[in-house]
């Protein structure tokens, strides 16, 4: 006697194989579109300095291009909080020149996002250390990755270390108010989980205070290095190198270096901290 295809079921293992290819090929595509989209958005590109024919200057990343209705390009322009805005849209009938400062650094912080300028001087402990470009990139490099370091041991200490003492604080004062509910304000189960808190409450404190003192003397120490960088219009600004992430003389990388920046970020964008 011969058994039907729907009877064996065939039918909905086609089915079934074929949504598992239709889902495959559409995880595949869409993850073809965020790296496409993370190519022109992580790619380091170079550092334009365009300056207007009113006097202006502005340095930034080209990030779009416009025909019409009039020839102008996006640039993001970032140092907000000198100029209260990320991007600027710039015609192409208002640029008198343009060129691409070699040492021209794009600036990657915790806050205010980018920061675009040259630079002009390393500090330590406020204290002038270096003047020239290379030997500012230079000290900056071989500080950077330490103050990271301790940045990543301060955000550990507050949030694993005082969220544990707190954490077990917390537990206690809990176990006091369950009592209470329980068996009434003066039971002696509400006695018991009084005593064990002012027991555990002086040693709690007594740490939590050690760890706050070895963050502070994490700060401390990160503190002392800042770079200075001058905008396009001349202003100059100190950054504080706990503030930064990362940053890069586009105009000076090779591929190799551009490389490097693409991976660390897409590295950052996959596993840092939202």
């Amino acid at each position: 006697m011969r058994t039907s295809l729907f009877a064996q079921g065939e039918p909905m293992i086609w089915l079934t194989g074929g949504g598992l290819a239709i889902a495959l090929v559409m995880i595949t595509g869409l993850l073809m579109l965020v790296a496409a989209q993370g190519l022109g958005t992580l790619w380091p590109a170079p550092v334009v300095q365009l300056e207007l024919k009113d006097g202006r200057r502005v340095m930034g990343e080209v990030t779009r291009a416009e025909t019409a209705p009039i020839p102008r390009r996006l640039l993001r322009t970032g140092n907000f909080e000198l100029t209260g805005e990320h991007f600027q849209w710039i015609g192409e009938t208002n640029v008198a020149r343009e060129t691409r400062p070699a040492w021209a650094l794009v600036v990657e912080r915790l806050s205010w996002g980018r920061f675009y300028g040259l630079p002009r001087a390393f500090l330590v402990d406020g204290q002038v250390v270096a003047t020239e470009a290379e030997a500012i990139w230079a000290l900056f490099n071989r500080h950077l990755e330490p103050v990271r370091d301790r940045r990543r041991e301060q955000r550990r200490l507050e949030t694993r270390e005082i969220g544990r003492i707190n954490l077990r604080l917390e537990k206690a004062r809990l176990a006091i108010r369950s009592a209470e509910l329980r068996d009434g304000p003066g039971s002696g189960t509400v006695r018991q989980a009084s005593a064990r808190l002012a027991r555990i409450e002086p040693a709690a404190q007594a740490e939590s205070a050690r760890i706050r003192a070895r963050i502070a003397a994490l700060n401390k120490e990160n503190a002392r290095y800042q770079i200075v960088l001058a905008t396009a219009d001349g202003r100059e600004e100190k950054l504080a190198l706990a503030d930064i992430v990362r940053a890069s003389p586009p105009n000076r990388l090779g591929r190799a270096g551009k490389l490097r920046v693409y991976f660390s970020r897409w590295g950052e964008f996959l596993t840092g901290v939202p």
